[in-house]
Parts: C-alpha cells; structure tokens; sequence
C-alpha cells in the first residue's frame, strides 16, 4: 500500500471521526443564513403595462417618454386616483418605452400589489393623452392596449437562495477545516501503525475494549461477593 493509500484512509478516517463536528457547524451555519435571508427579504413588486399609440405624422418619441414621469402627468394620475402623493413620490412606480421603434408607447406600473400596479398602469394611459395635448398639442394619440389582473399575479422580483446556498456551503468547508484542525492536535495513538511508527517495534497484540454493561456486572458480582464474605465472617 502506498502513501498516497495511508493518506487518504487518514482523511476518510479523520472526517468519520468527527463528522457530527462537520455536521453541527453546517447546520449552524445554513440556519443562520435561512434566518438572515428571511428577516431580509424585500417585500415582493408587480409590474403591469399598457400601451398608447401615438398617430401624428410628427412626433418626437424620446420627449414623449420623458413627460411620463413629469407633473404634468403624474399630478392627473394623482387627482384621478385621489392619492395623497406627491409627482416625486410616483416617478419611480413608472417607466415608459418605444415598442420596437414604432408609434406604440408601453407605459410599466410598479407596485407592491398587483391590483395597484394595474390601476396605476390603467390610470397614466388614460390621462396620458390630455396631457400630451395640452403640452405638445398632439391630438392622436390613443389608449391602444390596458393592464389586466392576470399579468400582474407574479412578482417580479422573486427572492434568491443563493445566500441560503451559500451559507450552507460556507458551513460544510468550515465543519471540515475544524475536522482537520482538531484531528492535527489530538495525538494520542489510535491503531497499530501509529504505535508501530513510533516505537519502532513490531505490536504482538492488542486488549480488546471492554463492553460497558460488561465492567458493569463484574463490579456488581465483586461487590456481591465481598458483601457475602463480610456476613460468614461475622
């Protein structure tokens, strides 16, 4: 048997020995991760569209994209829906794009309910209109397409188990490292070959380990006999 053999049996050895150390640290580890991501997770966001189109033989789309987000629209939003919000307080529950290069505006509502991201994405198409006009004066332009409930349903931004992942990974590498660790400081003689190793000398035998429950009745049968001793004695 080579050495590369010895080596290897002193490793499986070694983690077998303490595997409820690799075990223990793993669990701590993965429990803490599943506790911080738990206590950490962002509260879940919905997104709903809808969409205008804008029919005017001239129209500049990169200004319309912009008003979606300007008071001039945000305040009918806010009138038509009632909200004690401020224009500032909405931009960030809008965007607005081109769909692919045409006249069609797609405008995305963001909330943390479906229902609100539906209604908010419903309402901006609906007054968006008016609003272009009184600004630029553009009088074709259209509610194309509005948010339904169903497309709504899923969040967007689904929590991650990487951390959770991770944390257990993080624990297992350290159980092990630990198993190594301690395995390196304890060196008391085990097996043959260490005894051998060290001594130098060949080992003739070995005492077997007593069983517990063995120890225990040669003590009590001992005890019984010097109890009895003791009676004829006297």
């Amino acid at each position: 048997m080579g050495e590369k053999d010895i080596e290897i049996k002193k490793i499986v050895a070694a983690l077998k020995t303490r595997f409820w150390i690799i075990l223990l640290i793993t669990a701590v580890a993965g429990s803490a991760g599943y506790v911080y991501s738990e206590h950490t997770k962002p509260a879940p966001i919905y997104d709903a569209s809808s969409t205008v189109i804008i029919q005017e033989e001239r129209f500049n789309m990169d200004t319309l994209k912009v008003l979606v987000t300007e008071p001039v629209v945000l305040d009918k939003v806010i009138f038509e829906l009632k909200l004690e919000q401020t224009p500032q307080s909405l931009i960030h529950h809008f965007a607005a794009e081109d769909v692919n290069s045409s006249q069609v505006l797609r405008f995305t509502a963001t909330d943390t309910t479906p229902e609100n991201a539906v209604v908010l994405a419903n309402t901006i198409a609906s007054v968006f209109p008016e609003a272009v006009n009184e600004t630029l004066g553009y009088e074709n332009v259209e509610v194309l397409s509005e948010a339904n409930l169903s497309e709504a349903k899923h969040p967007i931004n689904t929590p991650s188990d990487r951390l959770f992942h991770g944390s257990i990974l993080i624990g297992l590498i350290s159980g092990i490292g630990m198993a190594f660790l301690l395995d390196s400081l304890d060196n008391r003689l085990k097996t043959e070959r260490q005894v051998e190793a060290l001594l130098e000398i060949q080992v003739l035998g070995t005492v077997p380990k007593a069983a517990p429950r063995l120890l225990t009745h040669k003590k009590e049968k001992r005890t019984s006999h010097l109890k009895r001793g003791e009676t004829i004695g006297e």
